[in-house]
């Protein structure tokens, strides 16, 4: 009965972190769905959020900022593009946390009074 296998579900269940999720997140809009092992979601964050980084010039801009030329930083900025970056980037992460809160609710892996507890039939859907 408890063989590899077995244990190797729960390590996926477990594995199911929120706050990791949200940091994926931070490395590239669409990693937190990939992380949640939602692919196509991921990439229809990333594929967005990487077209309006091109046509708004912000790794530019940042780069010229961290160089210290501010204006030029501003000046190669496209705000037409920009202003929608931060809207993709916020749902993207609340996405990620929403979806990775919910497998970990579903497989009963929220933390209840100071123990961990997980269901039978979460298992046998996983496995």
């Amino acid at each position: 009965m408890l063989n590899g296998d077995f244990f190797k579900k729960i390590y996926e269940i477990i594995n199911y972190r929120p706050f990791i999720a949200i940091l994926c997140g931070w490395l590239m809009t669409g990693f937190g769905q990939i992380y949640n092992g939602q692919l196509l979601k991921g990439l229809l964050f990333g594929i967005p959020n990487t077209t309006i980084n091109f046509y708004g010039h912000l790794n530019e801009a940042l780069l010229y900022a961290f160089l210290g030329d501010i204006e030029k930083s501003q000046t190669i900025l496209n705000y037409q593009w920009i202003l929608f970056y931060p809207a993709i980037f916020d749902i993207s992460h609340w996405d990620a946390y929403e979806v990775s809160y919910e497998i970990q609710r579903k497989c009963g892996l929220l933390f209840h009074t100071n123990c961990l507890s997980f269901y039978p039939e979460c298992l046998r859907r996983w496995g």
